[in-house]
């Protein structure tokens, strides 16, 4: 593995190490191995394609390699725009069905749940918060709206309908999912979530907020925690709403990682444990986002609605297709544990609270 880690460095303009000693394996995600490697210069990760990911081979594509490594460099180059140094100052990246890879500046170790105190998660929620916040304030400087795609040249979003439109129109999105979790079988008291739904979906004007160069993964695992300062790698860049990429956060911590702590890509990481350290996180991304606006904070509040509705939906589909593929298994569980969690998903839809000036929604 030296001679790989060499022939990367060398390849980035990095000198070589000298022994093996020099270099250490940080671990495996989804997509990639990870390894750091010390230099005099400093230390940098080595991220190298994974040719297994969730049970399958995965095949050499050069635009979607393009799309995800040019994305993140733009996204850490706006995001230290935002907040210097939240995003590593150095990005380099290679595509070639000989040689792929990422070397970037080591951030730090990753956060470490067992060690954080529920003051702490509040205080690095609140400092992303704050940091969302500016992001959507900076100017959009590419084309296209969603998730991002090679167009070329340059990684841009891959829609190219009008975004305020599409934000529009995604009403009738919702209000799709919530008749069909309506018209099914499923036991929970439908007239009080449709009665609490379609009042937030009526009241939603996220359009009015307009769209950013946001991240979809901010996940424990990607957070670097480096003097008390919350740190961000490995995003999933993507032009879309920034309250609603806000509200996913939120939603992430707060829903997410506690729900499927028992699926096989999280369950390593233990998240039921941490309940009350993730929920103060949530709490603290909430305040330093809104930034004391009632108007945001119902926003935020609808579109953390609007994703459990989504997550409950997507829960129901598994249910009643024939079988669950391998990766849905990897990423949600077994079918058994998807009707568990879909019944305490809707729950949480029927318990659901926004509060504001007008009062409990």
């Amino acid at each position: 593995m030296l001679e790989k880690v060499n022939q990367i460095l060398r390849h980035s303009g990095l000198p070589a190490l000298k022994d093996s000693s020099d270099y250490y394996f940080l671990g495996e995600g989804a997509w990639h191995a990870a390894y750091r490697a010390v230099l005099s210069e400093g230390d940098y990760v080595i991220r190298i394609p994974k040719p297994v990911a969730y049970d399958r081979s995965i095949e050499f594509h050069e635009e979607s390699l393009l799309a995800e490594y040019e994305g993140a460099k733009w996204y850490y180059r706006t995001a230290n725009r935002a907040v210097k140094g939240i995003c590593p100052e150095f990005y380099h990246y290679h595509v070639s069905p000989e040689l792929t890879y990422t070397i970037e500046s080591y951030m730090g170790e990753t956060l470490n749940l067992s060690a954080a105190t529920k003051q702490q998660m509040y205080d690095y929620g609140f400092q992303l918060g704050s940091f969302y916040k500016k992001m959507d304030s900076l100017p959009l400087e590419r084309q296209g709206f969603g998730y991002l795609k090679w167009n070329g040249t340059e990684a841009s979003g891959e829609l190219e309908e009008d975004p305020i439109q599409y934000l529009i129109h995604e009403k009738a999105e919702y209000q799709q999912e919530l008749d069909n979790l309506l018209r099914s079988d499923l036991p929970f008291c439908k007239n009080l979530v449709k009665q609490k739904a379609e009042e937030l979906l009526n009241l939603r004007q996220i359009e009015k907020y307009g769209i950013t160069l946001s991240n979809q993964d901010t996940s424990p695992e990607n957070l670097i925690i480096n003097d008390q300062l919350p740190k961000l790698i490995d995003p999933v860049p993507i032009i879309y709403s920034g309250v609603s990429l806000a509200a996913n956060h939120i939603h992430n911590y707060e829903v997410t990682f506690p729900l499927y702590w028992n699926a096989p890509r999280y369950k390593r990481h233990e998240f039921h444990l941490y309940k009350d350290q993730l929920l103060a996180n949530s709490q603290g991304f909430r305040e330093g986002y809104a930034d004391q606006s009632e108007e945001m904070g119902l926003a935020l509040g609808i579109e953390r609605m609007l994703k459990l509705l989504s997550m409950a939906h997507d829960h129901y589909q598994k249910i009643v297709s024939p079988a669950l593929s391998q990766e849905q298994q990897i990423r949600m569980g077994s079918l058994s544990e998807v009707k568990e969690r879909l019944m305490l998903l809707l729950g949480l839809l029927e318990n659901y609270e926004v509060r504001d000036k007008g009062g409990v929604r």
